[in-house]
């Protein structure tokens, strides 16, 4: 049995798309239960820049030290020269805590979606973690130098008669 070309790219797209996607980072220096706040305030509180937050569903299970997140969310994408697009996402995630030294946090996008959107997600969650989690150390600051200013002495001038 031989596939034709559009027959292969079609398999190998609907393959690409059914599964899962998954994602762990380490957080050394962080106790694990520090690591456990932090997934959950992230997971109570997401902070999207280009998506309207619709609904945020979340499950915490401390006894697994396991989140369970369903959100759903939407934006109007603007294309160059082209109508605006109105997208709704549905994310079905998982968040794991390891408590290993250092602790680790294994996320799963369980739902069917393109592998570049999940692994977006994913980074999305890890990045606001790392954020609450690694204060700021390198701060710019523009120095300006101070100058005092000294009244001027009044001068008498010469009259001219």
């Amino acid at each position: 049995m031989t596939f034709s070309g559009l027959a292969k790219i079609s398999f190998l797209a609907i393959a690409f798309l059914a599964g899962c996607t998954s994602k762990s980072e380490v957080f050394s220096g962080r106790s694990p239960e520090q690591v456990w706040t932090v997934m959950a305030t992230v997971a109570q509180e997401p902070d999207y820049e280009n998506w309207i937050l619709l609904e945020n569903n979340v499950w915490l299970d401390s006894n697994y030290d396991r989140i369970e997140i369903n959100r759903r969310l939407k934006r109007d994408y603007h294309d160059e020269g082209a109508n605006s697009i109105r997208q709704i996402e549905t994310l079905d995630m998982q968040f794991v805590l390891e408590r290993t030294d250092p602790p680790a946090v294994t996320g799963t996008v369980r739902n069917r979606m393109i592998p570049v959107k999940a692994h977006a997600a994913l980074d999305q969650f890890f990045a606001e973690m790392h954020q609450l989690l690694e204060p700021v150390t390198n701060v710019e600051v523009d120095v300006i130098e101070m100058i005092e200013l000294v009244p001027a002495e009044s001068v008498d001038e010469p009259s001219s008669d």
